[in-house]
């Protein structure tokens, strides 16, 4: 089984598939699912399907890339048309990119894991949904961040009405869920 993206009505009390090939929606697992100003769906997936295509197209065997560090698939940035239709990878980070949401000026943060150099942080990205302008946008060396000489990183971007973002602010050894709801004001850094 695999994790799908649904839409619920509550009006009708019916919930539809978005994702309605059964070929396609098992090429992997989708989460984490948010609209985007025009309709479409942004979500985090570890299908890989451009990826993929694109080592066959030269002439490669059959692959799909595992998060550095770790024997799970990568999860990149993809959209979708809310009828299911015209899947697009986005991103291809060869790590984990998690949580897209949607900024008041329409462009997706999302959160990314980064292991370029041997950092192993965690920030987060911007990109426009045609998947261009990819860039760091706050984080891991946004400020001295953490508490008591223990570096933390943030998680979970939600983004607020008033353009600030809530993040979770948690210790870089957790490995659960949790840590301190923080406010971010990412424009004045």
């Amino acid at each position: 089984p695999t994790w799908d993206i649904w839409e619920y009505d509550r009006t009708s009390d019916k919930a539809r598939r978005i994702i309605t090939s059964k070929e396609e929606d098992d090429l992997g697992q989708d989460v984490q699912p948010a609209y985007l100003p025009d309709g479409r769906i942004v979500f985090s997936s570890n299908r890989q399907t451009l990826t993929r295509q694109q080592v066959l197209d030269r002439n490669g065997a059959a692959y799909r890339a595992s998060a550095e560090g770790t024997n799970e698939y990568s999860y990149n940035l993809h959209v979708v048309n809310a009828d299911g239709t015209n899947l697009q990878q986005l991103t291809f980070n060869p790590a984990m990119d998690l949580n897209p949401r949607v900024l008041n000026d329409g462009r997706i943060v999302f959160m990314r894991r980064d292991r370029l150099g041997g950092n192993d942080s965690i920030s987060f990205y911007t990109l426009k949904p045609d998947g261009t302008e990819l860039s760091f946008y706050y984080g891991y060396h946004s400020k001295n961040i953490g508490s008591q000489d223990k570096p933390a990183t943030y998680f979970n971007p939600q983004v607020q009405d008033d353009g600030k973002i809530l993040a979770s602010l948690r210790p870089r050894s957790n490995t659960r869920y949790g840590g301190d709801i923080i406010t971010l004001e990412t424009e004045q850094f």
